[in-house]
């Protein structure tokens, strides 16, 4: 039976692979391998974190030496963000294994210290992250953030932090600590971006689209995406700038995310609230200035709308890296788009000299951004494209890989250079200006 299952697993056939699995706990119901597997299961084919946390805890239960459950259990916990408990077996399996490297990758921001502050359990935070040997984080930004808190809340900390990748001195542990931008498989979404289909699909969404520029906005519910932000600041370029209107479309694809919260549902009823006062308001007769689809695209769709759009809108709040930055540009094989990105998202310090980089508080900035991106020239789109383009090929998900790998291991290759932080800067002369 267990080798049944996991044939039918292999062949992802999860309908044989439960009937099988399930046989086997009826005979053998207190058999770790299998409760292990039932977690597994869970976990990795029927997207179920719960039934997967109760499975593991249950093979842990049964045998709290088995290193397959506690491994799983740490995994589970990961997911649903109990770095504390997660930590603990980990710790354990480290125990067992002294030359294992156990890394921690934090794909969102890591806050300043005056919000770590605020948190009560601060400390169980900072605990558990330092029960890793290497913590990874997306910018150079989240880990100053880190070493910082890190230096004033724990203060017999030694910070050794003029290396590409930091160590943080516990007694005798070490933990490394660096910055490594996760890409994305960019010959994979350009490969899809010049292909027949999508570029036959390309040219379909075109004629419904019409003439006008196409500005794409990608995201999942939620506050953190700047949705609200960011139609405020399309309304305004319409009013603010008369030209655009009936020469651009904004199309607002909103993933559905978290539904059940009371909170989203009232965002989600703002931003069509917004998008339905935009279209009253602008609206002629053949033209509608806002589209907006509440619904996950199909690949082949989404790749043929980046490939199309004139202009991608990111105007996150807060935002870990921002992938659908990445992914517009590798798809825009034509190079003619231009890439308008909020200066709060990871993917602002590696697309900063291509991307137009704007404050998503500030609504008249994001609108005036919007009428640049409008009116660049060809050759200015073209040299801004291929320059994110060319960082982007060259740092893309693989590369993130071999790096963080390597530094788990301690052989960082001294060619690796983590980006530079974008801060924005400020013109002197306008400062000292008292006219």
């Amino acid at each position: 039976l267990e080798a049944l299952t996991r044939g039918y697993l292999r062949q992802y056939r999860l309908r044989e692979a439960r009937f099988c699995l399930d046989r086997w706990l009826e005979r053998q119901p207190d058999n770790v391998q299998a409760v292990c597997l039932e977690g597994e299961l869970h976990l990795d084919y029927e997207q179920a974190r719960a039934g997967a946390l109760e499975s593991y805890r249950r093979a842990v239960q049964l045998d709290p030496e088995h290193e397959e459950a506690r491994l799983g259990l740490a995994i589970v916990l990961l997911e649903m963000k109990n770095f504390s408990e997660a930590a603990t077996h980990l710790e354990f399996l480290r125990r067992r294994h002294e030359a294992v490297q156990v890394g921690f990758f934090l794909h969102i921001p890591f806050p300043p210290l005056d919000i770590l502050l605020k948190l009560p359990w601060r400390g169980q935070i900072l605990k558990a992250l330092l029960a890793y040997d290497l913590i990874g984080f997306q910018t150079p930004r989240d880990s100053r953030n880190f070493l910082t808190c890190l230096q004033h809340l724990l203060p017999e900390a030694e910070i050794l932090d003029d290396k590409t990748v930091a160590e943080v001195r516990l007694g005798a542990r070490t933990v490394r600590v660096g910055a490594f931008p996760i890409g994305i498989d960019f010959r994979a979404y350009e490969e899809t971006a010049r292909s027949e289909d999508v570029t036959r699909r390309a040219g379909e969404l075109r004629g419904r689209i019409g003439p006008a520029h196409l500005i794409l906005g990608v995201d999942r519910l939620d506050y953190t995406k700047g949705l609200v932000e960011r139609l405020e600041a399309f309304r305004n370029a319409l009013k603010r700038h008369s030209e655009l209107r009936e020469r651009v479309v904004l199309l607002q694809i909103v993933v559905p995310s978290r539904e059940g919260v009371a909170e989203y549902q009232a965002l989600k009823a703002h931003i069509e609230r917004l998008v339905g006062e935009i279209n009253g308001e602008y609206s002629t007769a053949g033209w509608v200035p806002v589209q907006y689809q509440y619904r996950s695209q199909p690949r082949r769709d989404l790749v043929a709308l980046y490939r199309l759009a004139r202009i991608c809108f990111v105007t996150s709040i807060k935002d870990g890296m921002n992938l659908v930055a990445k992914e517009y540009c590798a798809c825009q094989v034509d190079g003619c788009g231009a890439l308008v990105l909020s200066e709060f998202a990871g993917a602002a310090a590696q697309l900063q000299r291509g991307a137009l980089l704007v404050n998503p508080h500030d609504i008249e900035g994001m609108a005036d951004a919007l009428k640049t991106a409008c009116e660049m020239s060809e050759e200015e789109r073209r040299r801004r494209m291929e320059g994110m383009r060319e960082i982007l090929r060259e740092q893309d998900i693989f590369w993130w890989v071999d790096y963080y790998l390597q530094a788990a291991l301690g052989t960082v290759p001294d060619d690796f250079r983590a980006p530079k932080e974008y801060l924005p800067a400020l013109d002197l002369d306008e400062l000292l200006d008292t006219g």
